[in-house]
């Protein structure tokens, strides 16, 4: 979505085996954060906001976002179109506005909201608000649990708004999805 290191982080992305077999996906401003992490050129594919892309079977959309400085003018969000009509929103760093609620025609299987309210992006109360207009069928709340000087907790996000299908992912465990039948719990 963007260059900050909780986003492209070059120790990581050294660390990815077989670079050469993945195709990097961002906008302009990762380019460079790739190329010094040992991806070559033809692995990273640039796609800004309002952009779409296919790669083996799966669109890509670059959604628009609020910047939080002027070096990640060009963050995004992207919606994810899988090849069995699930639609999956990814927020990406951003502060709230109504602008944003545009993303509610793609209908939205499930959607992955900023919580953290630091740093230019939503907190949770601007978050569930976003969700209520966007109505994905499910929501997974993230930014959290990185930096103790940049966290929220996914439990108040949850417990302020039961409306919601709210996922808190755990580490490790697996989750499945179908169109047809919603999260199943034991995949």
């Amino acid at each position: 979505t963007h260059n900050h290191l909780d986003h492209a982080d070059p120790v990581t992305i050294k660390g990815i085996r077989n670079k050469d077999a993945i195709t990097f996906i961002g906008p302009r401003t990762t380019f460079e954060t790739f190329l010094q992490s040992g991806v070559k050129k033809n692995s990273f594919v640039r796609l800004d906001v309002g952009e779409e892309k296919e790669f083996s079977g799966i669109k890509i959309k670059g959604t628009f976002c609020i910047p939080n400085e002027e070096a990640v003018l060009d963050s995004e969000g992207f919606i994810l179109f899988l090849d069995n009509n699930i639609n999956l929103y990814f927020t990406g760093d951003t502060d709230y506005t109504r602008f944003l609620e545009y993303v509610a025609d793609y209908q939205i299987d499930i959607m992955f909201t900023c919580i953290n309210g630091k740093y230019g992006n939503m907190n949770i109360n601007d978050s569930i608000k976003l969700v209520e207009k966007i109505k994905p069928k499910i929501v997974v709340p993230n930014h959290y649990g990185m930096f103790a000087c940049n966290d929220a907790d996914p439990y108040e996000f949850k417990s302020k708004a039961p409306h919601l299908n709210s996922l808190i992912l755990n580490l490790g465990e697996p989750y499945l999805y179908r169109k047809d039948k919603g999260l199943l719990n034991n995949p």
